[in-house]
Formats: C-alpha cells, structure tokens, sequence
C-alpha cells in the first residue's frame, strides 16, 4: 500500500464525502468534484445502501476516474463488517480475471 505522500505528494488535500445514492448519482458529484479541482472522494453509504452495492459502485467511479484516489466507507458497519465486505469482493473479483 503507498503511502500518503507517494499518493499525493502534498501535504494537504481535498477529498469530498458523497453520499451515495446511486450510480448515476456518484458519477456526476465525482466529476464535479474533480472538475472543482478535489484530490479524489470518499463515497460512503449513510441510509443502509447493500453493501455490494457500494463496492460496485466504488469499482464504476474507480473505472471512470482511474488516476484518482478514490475511497469508501460504511457509516453504519461495524469495522470488522466492512473488511469482511471488502475482502470477500476482492476474492470474487480475483476469480473472474
């Protein structure tokens, strides 16, 4: 994993929170974002969004802005949910290629 400077060689940085709704949705405020000159997003999920849901959506905004840092949260998962959510994505993801 690289570390915070060889990610984004500041020391400061804007990372906006969107509140994903849908897909269409995270696309258009992740180019607004990156339009207004953000460093990359968070995109979590605050009104109990399907997890996977989240994660594909993370991977369409990732495939769009593929240079960009891009992040992801799950305001009411317990920690050790997300991981679980997360690692189990990337296994399915390592099985199709």
């Amino acid at each position: 994993m690289a570390d915070y400077y060889s990610t984004f060689k500041t020391s400061q940085v804007v990372l906006p929170v969107i509140h994903v709704e849908n897909r269409k949705q995270a696309l258009l405020n992740a180019e607004t974002a990156k339009r207004a000159g953000a460093d990359g997003v968070f995109l979590i999920s605050m009104r109990g969004m399907v997890s996977e849901d989240l994660l594909e959506i993370h991977g369409d905004v990732k495939k769009e802005f593929s240079t960009w840092w891009i992040g992801g949260g799950y305001a009411f998962r317990l920690i050790l949910e997300a991981f679980a959510i997360i690692v189990e994505a990337s296994y399915r993801s390592m099985l199709r290629t």
